[in-house]
């Protein structure tokens, strides 16, 4: 380990109900956001728990990661083809110990159940509900796949 990145990681799923939806935005309130470096109080574990965190699918396994040097730092891992065809809405990232993952792309198709929204406009542009962004008009840090030359 060289203290620059998490030595493991794993990769949880869940479908969370709408039901759920009202937990999800008290626990993003009582930890000001989404609780970057904040210490969870015994309320906030409460409402977690409500959450049925204990029950979310294992996509990736405790996994070894290798030190984020030049050329090692990129991971690709395959999801279980029996997961494939299930729907998530949320997906979770475990790195042990804390810290030492600066990005991570999940690919994958966003698919939106527009029936409960008959009756509502929808912005089809929006990733939540299946946009996909083709061009970026500010890649001063690159943008796939189009990079600054």
């Amino acid at each position: 380990f060289t203290g620059n990145q998490a030595p493991r990681f794993s990769l949880q799923a869940c479908k969370m109900p709408q039901s759920k939806a009202g937990v999800v935005a008290k626990l993003k309130g009582e930890r000001g956001g989404y609780g970057i470096g904040t210490c969870a109080s015994k309320s906030t574990l409460n409402t977690a728990e409500q959450l049925g965190s204990d029950q979310w699918t294992t996509l990736v396994q405790f996994t070894p990661l290798r030190p984020g040097y030049e050329g090692k730092s990129v991971h690709y891992f395959q999801i279980p083809a029996v997961f494939l065809k299930k729907k998530w809405t949320h997906v979770r990232v475990n790195s042990f110990p804390d810290g030492g993952i600066a990005r991570m792309r999940l690919y994958g198709t966003v698919k939106k159940d527009v029936s409960r929204h008959a009756s509502s406009v929808i912005d089809l542009a929006a990733a939540e509900n299946g946009g996909v962004a083709v061009a970026c008009s500010n890649a001063h840090y690159g943008c796939e796949p189009y990079r600054p030359r």
